[in-house]
């Protein structure tokens, strides 16, 4: 597979038109992963639109690429959505990361009672949008995944009443992943979104657990072992995804 750069979606790309990169897709490109001309490359603007292009020319600080072919791909017709409690600050970025290798469309950082980590207002966003992107290019994923606002409590937090399922995942739940989740959503076809929810370390509250049944969530554990909640989301992306058949 082709590495993947991302570009300005407001770039008009066609077939046999030629694109000029510049900033650090440029250097990456040119500086670390050592791409020369005629080497093919991908391009994608983050909504769908991948274009497998040849380099033609490489610059100072620029590359010139030919667009070769050119492909469009709609959005999954359910979206991903992990409530994602902070994690230690030293496990945030890995977290973010397996996410989005994972599936994920959305990510909505969630300072639960227990988070040990906190969210640095403008600066903690900046690093979450940056981690996403470059999860986006190792992956190869043609869609960037949203970041949502922080919730800092579960008031300000609603799920729609309708096209939504509400999964809250917690160690301490007598109902395992391995039942059969199709017999009992019996309207998947109305479903548009699935929401996740992923607690920190020290597990979600009584009180949270209270709140995410009120707004309708189903309660499940993950199996035996306990995981970290920076891997959490990611398994638990991945294991709704094959118990609902959606599997990307």
């Amino acid at each position: 597979m082709l590495s993947l750069y991302l570009i300005d979606p407001r770039e008009n790309v066609a077939p046999n038109s030629e694109l000029t990169i510049y900033g650090d897709e440029a250097h990456h490109m040119v500086k670390v992963a050592r791409h020369g001309v005629g080497d093919q490359v991908a391009l994608s603007d983050g909504n769908g639109m991948v274009a497998k292009v040849r380099i033609s020319e490489v610059g100072r600080d620029s590359v010139r690429v030919l667009v070769q072919e050119v492909e469009h791909h709609s959005a999954p017709p359910i979206a991903l959505t992990v409530i994602q409690a902070l994690t230690k600050s030293d496990r945030a970025h890995e977290c973010i990361e397996l996410l989005v290798e994972a599936g994920v469309d959305e990510i909505i950082p969630w300072q639960s009672s227990r988070s040990v980590g906190k969210w640095q207002s403008q600066d903690s966003g900046e690093r979450w949008n940056e981690w996403i992107r470059g999860a986006v290019k190792q992956s190869r994923r043609n869609r960037i995944p949203s970041l949502g606002e922080l919730i800092t409590s579960l008031a300000q937090f609603q799920i729609p009443e309708k096209g939504s399922i509400l999964f809250t995942f917690d160690e301490n739940s007598s109902q395992n992943l391995d039942f059969n989740l199709l017999s009992a959503l019996p309207n998947m076809e109305e479903i548009d979104r699935i929401f996740i929810v992923i607690g920190p370390e020290g597990g979600i509250t009584v009180d949270e657990l209270a709140a995410f049944s009120e707004m309708g969530a189903i309660t499940l554990r993950l199996g035996g072992p306990v995981l970290r909640s920076a891997h959490a989301g990611a398994i638990a992306l991945g294991a709704v995804q094959s118990a609902l058949s959606i599997w990307r």
